[in-house]
């Protein structure tokens, strides 16, 4: 905005008519790529009437090109008027072209055209003119990279038309051709890092290989998408990777996890005020409630999804969201109603060229004539699915998909090898040189010890005997060191016997013996079931209790009889607690205490994912001890270049200022809870110990009465790859 008002306030005080037209064509640049407004538009007008009194035809064609991205941005469903100037500005570029002093610039411009009108089509659902004026721009675009390969905004152009058409390639089923554009693609987006465009090809490629029921290759494309997404801190990019995610959980079944990452998709295409991202999302919801049978949510999801596509004109939308609706009425038994849907989804998918929606709404259109009886058209419907199935997946492309694959990946290991070749090369002569220098030096050395031998040799008897008395002076010292450790060593392993003796004798001890006795209860039928009810949630507690303390007694010993193994790897810790987080909530809840969990999907670590586990568990836990009912627990995390820090954070107790130096060094510290439980002084300083074994650290930040922050940080990857 800045950039915007001091543009402005220069076309005020310009006399210049060029320099006034310049400065236009700055400012509705800006408005078109960072703050569509229909104050933009405004400015395109009035650079439009200077132009053309100055028959500028290049800035014409610009600002003709930029109005109809405005428009197209501003008003989604006039595709024909935002068409009409970008027709108009390809007129004028094309015109351009024809003169023998053409350059650079005009000649972006006329890519930029193209790109822009092809970019529309695939909007509106228009795939084939869509495919037509990417093949065009790309065209333009390479002959524009050959005369300057150093030129970024043409790279980045390149990129974006690679993977736009191999979008509508997509869409169009046609899987090799696509495939193939968008590793074209990443390869201009890696010359630039361009982290969140990255992230959406990534995304592409992994919902092909789904596509194909290559169900780990796809699992790779979407968690680089999720991370590199995440990296760009764009919530487009990031709602598009955790949508994908959620469709990649739902072919494989999981239902819980594919939701959860359809929900918070959506809530980044809310900040982003996207309204493709949103239906994308409404169409993988309705989806998972219909395979959960709850059809009425299923089918209220799909209708607000078809509501936003036939509001903003997208017939590819439109049609995904009238199969799914087909799909669910079917399921529900309303057959009459399920085949109109399907009849509309099917003359809309032949009519635009949807092959990927038409073989999937054959097949729905198939089973729903066998579901009322119509045998013949079942089999007719049947037969169209899968004869477009077997063009759309055959062995062929599959072949030819996997080639592209292979050839992207050893174009890569061919530059990364010459530039090891290249490194090699240097460090070869480099030792050639400093094998001469050692020569060198060499013989200087020789020359010097044959003066030095003279003087060696005369006082060597001195020598030796100092030597043998200072010998003997270290062999004391040495033994006297070791016996300090050992004398060390001991006390500690005194006191770990001790303290193991003490937890087993009172703390392990004392809730095993309560289990024992309600069991023996039980057995002598005294208890009526009122009683016994009101007994289990304490004998649960008990239970959970032992088992945490068993684990964490038994992860001790293990670490301190140098038994234990640090097993590092990367893995994304949202997924790894996900099933861990509703047992901490339970224990919250059963204290009225509120439990938040907001670790990102895609937060990765590299460690010994068991040992994290342990250390979230013991301060939830630790955390769940110091609250009272109606305090809150927040599980948290936040990654940076190098390192994710993971933070729970509670409004409970506090702890006393004396005590925030013993917390984590002290063995016989420890303190009774808000409900009088006892802690045994183990938890917090195994936890900074296994912090510290794969590579992190630990700290704690507190405010007495007000609550306390934990927080550990851990690598994001292994050191070779930082």
């Amino acid at each position: 905005q800045e950039r915007i008002d001091s543009l402005e306030l220069a076309i005020t005080q310009s006399t210049d008519p060029k320099e006034k037209l310049s400065l236009y064509v700055k400012v509705v640049d800006i408005y078109d790529n960072e703050l569509p407004s229909e104050k933009g538009i405004q400015r395109a007008i009035e650079g439009l009437e200077l132009a053309n009194k100055l028959k500028d035809d290049f800035a014409r064609a610009t600002l003709l090109r930029m109005r109809g991205q405005l428009h197209n941005e501003l008003f989604q469903n006039e595709y024909e008027r935002a068409l009409a100037y970008l027709l108009e500005s390809l007129e004028i570029s094309g015109n351009l072209q024809k003169s023998i002093n053409v350059g650079l610039a005009e000649q972006k411009e006329m890519a930029s055209a193209l790109n822009s009108i092809a970019y529309l089509y695939w909007q509106w659902g228009k795939l084939t003119e869509s495919q037509v004026y990417y093949d065009s721009a790309i065209a333009f675009s390479t002959k524009i990279w050959q005369q300057d390969s150093t030129f970024e905004p043409n790279t980045r152009l390149l990129g974006l038309e690679h993977n736009s058409k191999g979008a509508v390639l997509w869409g169009m089923g046609r899987y090799d051709e696509a495939i193939s554009h968008y590793f074209s693609a990443i390869q201009y987006f890696e010359r630039l890092d361009m982290k969140k465009h990255m992230s959406l090809t990534n995304s592409n490629i992994g919902l092909i290989y789904d596509s194909w029921g290559q169900k780990e290759e796809a699992l790779f494309y979407f968690r680089r998408s999720v991370a590199l997404g995440m990296a760009s801190g764009e919530p487009t990019a990031i709602g598009y990777a955790l949508s994908n995610m959620g469709r990649f959980k739902e072919t494989a079944g999981e239902f819980d996890s594919a939701l959860y990452y359809y929900q918070q998709s959506s809530s980044k295409y809310l900040e982003a005020e996207n309204e493709w991202g949103i239906g994308l999302n409404l169409i993988g919801t309705g989806r998972m409630y219909a395979k959960m049978g709850a059809f009425n949510r299923s089918l209220k999801a799909f209708e607000q999804a078809l509501i936003r596509a036939e509001t903003n004109k997208t017939n590819y939308w439109i049609a995904q969201a009238k199969y799914n609706i087909s799909k669910t009425l079917a399921a529900r038994g309303d057959y009459d109603e399920a085949l109109q849907y399907a009849r509309e989804t099917n003359v809309l998918a032949e009519e635009h060229g949807y092959n990927e929606i038409l073989k999937d709404s054959y097949e729905n259109t198939s089973e729903i004539h066998e579901k009322v009886g119509d045998y013949r058209q079942a089999l007719r419907s049947f037969q169209q699915h899968a004869q477009l199935r077997d063009s759309l997946f055959s062995e062929e492309k599959f072949k030819q998909i996997t080639l592209m694959k292979e050839q992207f990946e050893t174009e890569k290991r061919e530059k990364e090898n010459d530039i090891l070749r290249r490194e090699r090369l240097m460090q070869e002569q480099d030792l050639q040189q400093s094998n001469m220098e050692k020569v060198g030096l060499a013989i200087l050395l020789m020359v010097s010890t044959a003066f030095a031998i003279y003087f060696v040799v005369t006082t060597g008897k001195f020598k030796r005997v100092n030597s043998e008395l200072n010998q003997k002076n270290q062999e004391i010292t040495r033994q006297k060191e070791e016996l300090d450790e050992q004398a060390i060593e001991l006390k500690k392993s005194n006191e770990i016997k001790n303290l193991m003796f003490s937890i087993v004798s009172h703390d392990l001890r004392g809730p095993i013996v309560s289990v024992g006795n309600l069991v023996t209860l039980l057995d002598s039928e005294v208890l009526t079931q009122h009683e016994l009810r009101q007994m289990l949630p304490s004998v649960v507690a008990n239970i959970g209790n032992i088992t945490n303390l068993t684990d964490n007694l038994l992860y001790w010993a293990r670490s301190q009889m140098d038994g234990i193994k640090v097993d590092p790897h990367v893995f994304d810790l949202c997924e790894h607690m996900s099933t861990k987080i509703p047992l901490f909530e339970k224990v919250a809840n059963d204290k009225g205490i509120t439990l938040d969990n907001l670790i990102s999907p895609g937060t990765l670590m590299y460690a010994d994912a068991y040992m994290v586990e342990l250390v979230i568990r013991n301060l939830v836990s630790n955390s769940i001890k110091f609250c009272l009912a109606g305090n809150s627990i927040t599980l948290s995390s936040k990654t940076d270049q190098n390192t994710t820090t993971v933070t729970v954070k509670d409004t409970g107790q506090g702890i006393p200022p004396e005590n925030m130096d013993r917390i984590f060094t002290d063995m016989q510290f420890t303190t009774i809870g808000t409900s009088n439980e006892r802690g045994v002084g183990l938890g917090l300083m195994m936890c900074k110990h296994f912090v510290e074994l794969n590579g992190g650290k630990i700290w704690v930040e507190s405010v007495f009465r007000t609550g306390s922050s934990f927080h550990f940080s851990l690598p994001v990857r292994p050191p070779s790859a930082a």
